[in-house]
């Protein structure tokens, strides 16, 4: 039996079952994963980057039957996707605007401007998440109806030609709803770590997301480490 290494993605794979939350600026969304389905993506349209060249920003699209489609759209609402990545070349520095056009800062770690007159998102280097042994690092979940932006920077001393491998993992979900007090106590069992989860922050602060009671039709739950507030009602302290 072949020991997987603890940071491989396949140790980080949200399964079935699995409870989770999304930190937005509106607050958590709390949810346990019903189905999933893994789907792997080879990406090979990237154009070739000369060395120290000037980063561009864009979302990904792929080409089917002549038709071209965003890779990372998310189109249902009861769904979350966690997605991982692996590259080709381990001098490669790839960064992200999520959501799209919005420079993040603080995943995996805080960076600065590499000498180039841009705003940058998070890094991410290629020997961090080969493509023949992607790991947890670079790891990100999509919502619904948010993309994602890649700009990719090249310091070696020779051009690249970027590949990529996504494991994208569909996850189906339902969110636990804080006014069903049912649901409620598992979120607080979440929230002092008694109930098992996989909590995200996209960043050192999350995102807007103004579509969130439209999107998952409930409050979302405010929690700043210490107080957990639903509508602005405080309704646990200690957690």
């Amino acid at each position: 039996m072949v020991e997987i290494e603890a940071d491989s993605y396949q140790r980080h794979l949200i399964q079935p079952n699995f409870n989770f939350g999304y930190k937005f600026e509106q607050g958590w969304l709390f949810g346990r994963v019903h189905e999933t389905e893994l789907i792997p993506v080879n990406y090979e349209e990237w154009a070739s980057i000369d060395t120290v060249s000037e980063i561009a920003f864009d979302t990904i699209k792929v080409t089917k039957g002549g038709d071209s489609y965003d890779l990372f759209w998310v189109k249902k609402e009861n769904q979350i996707w966690q997605v991982f990545q692996g590259w080709n070349d381990p001098n490669l520095r790839i960064f992200i605007r999520f959501p799209e056009s919005i420079p993040r800062g603080g995943i995996p770690n805080e960076i600065g401007n590499p000498g180039l007159d841009n705003e940058w998102g998070w890094l991410l280097e290629g020997r961090d998440s080969l493509i023949d042994a992607i790991t947890v690092r670079g790891q990100f979940f999509l919502p619904y109806q948010r993309n994602i932006e890649f700009g990719i920077y090249n310091p070696a001393l020779y051009r690249i030609q970027p590949v990529t491998k996504f494991i994208i993992n569909i996850m189906k979900f339902t969110p636990y709803d804080p006014a069903i007090k049912a649901h409620l106590e598992k979120i607080i069992g979440m929230l002092k770590g008694k109930i098992q989860a996989t909590l995200y922050t996209p960043g050192i602060a999350p995102f807007d997301y103004s579509d969130f009671k439209k999107v998952y039709k409930i409050d979302p739950v405010e929690w700043d480490g210490a107080i957990a507030k639903i509508g602005g009602s405080k309704v646990i302290e200690g957690v």
